[in-house]
């Protein structure tokens, strides 16, 4: 009994604790991201900053269509699992070999690519692509070994590395004369060359680099992990649509202002990162042993809280922040506050949507993703061609809401009633300050939305504080 109490009393603290732990790395990643993205905008174009960004958004649909799912499948049974090293050894071979499959096809698809993404026949760069696409694989795997056995210092280090590498590439290259987006490509390609190499050292332990493969495991992982696919694709064609509508209904220059404001966006990432980084495990775990649903309740109200904060602050703030990059992106301030929903919505959603993975209905997560790609097509082909980037943020902004609106709806009818009238009030008064944000752009207007959500969030704000004071004196 009085341990209960303890951990009732404690249950805050330990979870700002986790947070906290688990923030460092992608607090510094996210710094030298920041400097580095700067760094890119005042060396190269908006255009050429928009190649690369298409080059991003490639290696990210590779590299998930290559997992098959099956990091999905290694994270959700890591903590079930008796040899947690044959699970990671048989999880990535297969997903190694199909990358390996990926990279051939993307060789002998190198011509209509290479148009797809540049607009011209730079066979190098997609060459790069398709070697660091099994070198990513193997460098998240690793990633994801170091958060599954909860350690902060190694995930830390991996998640700094790669971001300090790529800033130190950046300008390098630069030095040697490499000018363009290539700069910014063979830095990007380098610095994911670079985090994997170190975290695969950094969990060297775990791995089993002359095992066995093991069927009923391969079988296992991907009767939960291929599921996911579709949903997964569907994600990312959520995610990164507003990139391609961009290239083909409006111009490079505007996917480079895009890419500026969706750096700015970085800095909910770090909460975002940080959050995810323990709570699916977390979730699991808690659901596994039975704990009391309000502990997922009090998890959501705060992760939600702070993110609208933060995310109206930002708004607050975005024509000061872009100050400090080249003037030409001045415009990208317009296109940041619906921006801000992609990374919100989707943390907030890993709560309010997560009975449908503790359920194991993940045909569910298709549902939501599959019907907010359909929102997010008729948006883009709507908005672009008359807005540009500014039309590309809202529509990917509004159907990210419904994304996670559509998970939270689901969550609650396979799981339990939450309640969501919270969640639904913070939504329309950031949805409302983001909308008065482009059509006044007022100072004014923009510091009365803040202080009213700081005021209605109040009490939980209040919550969050005591907790980290009592974070701060259990550390003492």
């Amino acid at each position: 009994m009085q341990q209960e109490e303890t951990n009732r009393k404690y249950g805050g603290v330990q979870f700002l604790s986790q947070m906290i732990y688990f923030s460092f790395g992608p607090i510094g990643g996210a710094f030298f991201a920041f400097l580095a993205s700067i760094t890119a905008a005042w060396l190269i174009d908006p255009g050429e900053l928009g190649r690369v960004s298409l080059f991003t958004t490639a290696i990210t649909l590779t590299t998930l269509v290559s997992n098959l799912g099956l990091d999905r499948a290694y994270m959700r049974e890591f903590a079930s699992s008796k040899n947690k090293e044959e699970l990671l050894y048989n999880c990535l071979c297969v997903s190694l070999c199909t990358s390996i499959v990926a990279s051939i096809l993307i060789i002998l698809l190198r011509q209509p690519i290479a148009g797809l993404l540049f607009d011209n026949s730079d066979y190098l760069s997609i060459a790069i692509l398709a070697v660091i696409l099994p070198i990513d694989i193997i460098g998240e795997y690793s990633i994801y070994t170091c958060r599954l056995y909860g350690n902060v210092k190694k995930y830390t280090i991996a998640s700094i590395i790669q971001q300090l590498s790529y800033l130190i590439y950046i300008v390098g290259f630069y030095c040697l004369g490499i000018r363009g987006y290539r700069t910014i490509i063979f830095a990007r390609a380098l610095s994911m060359a670079t985090k994997s190499i170190v975290a695969v050292f950094l969990e060297r332990e775990h791995y089993c680099f002359f095992g066995k493969l093991n069927k009923s495991i391969i079988t296992s992982a991907l009767r939960y992990g291929v599921p996911y696919m579709p949903a997964l694709i569907c994600s990312w064609v959520l995610n990164s649509m507003d990139k391609y509508a961009l290239r083909i209904w409006s111009t490079y220059d505007e996917i480079g202002f895009y890419t500026s404001a969706f750096t700015i966006v970085s800095v909910l990432a770090i909460v975002r990162n940080a959050f995810n980084s323990f709570w699916t495990p977390l979730a699991y775990k808690w659901y596994d042993e039975g704990e009391d649903v309000s502990y997922f309740e009090k998890v959501g109200d705060y992760i939600t809280v702070i993110l609208i904060v933060l995310s109206s602050l930002i708004i607050l703030l975005r024509n000061v922040i872009f100050k400090i990059y080249k003037p030409e992106y001045s415009h990208a301030a317009n296109i940041l506050p619906f921006l801000l929903f992609v990374i919100s919505m989707e943390t907030i959603s890993y709560v309010v949507g997560c009975g449908i993975n503790l359920k194991k209905k993940t045909i569910f997560n298709l549902v939501a993703t599959a019907s907010a790609c359909v929102i997010n097509l008729i948006g883009n082909y709507i908005l672009v061609p008359r807005m540009g980037g500014v039309g590309a943020s809202i529509s990917t902004g509004m159907s990210c809401m419904a994304y996670m609106l559509i998970k939270m709806f689901i969550s609650r009818t396979i799981w339990y009633k939450f309640s969501i009238i919270r969640y639904l009030i913070n939504i329309l008064l950031i949805t409302a300050m983001s909308a008065c944000a482009i059509i006044f752009n007022s100072i004014f207007v923009d510091v009365c939305f803040a202080t009213f959500i700081i005021i209605y969030n109040l009490k939980s704000i209040y919550g969050i504080w005591a907790i980290m004071i009592r974070f701060v004196k259990k550390r003492k």
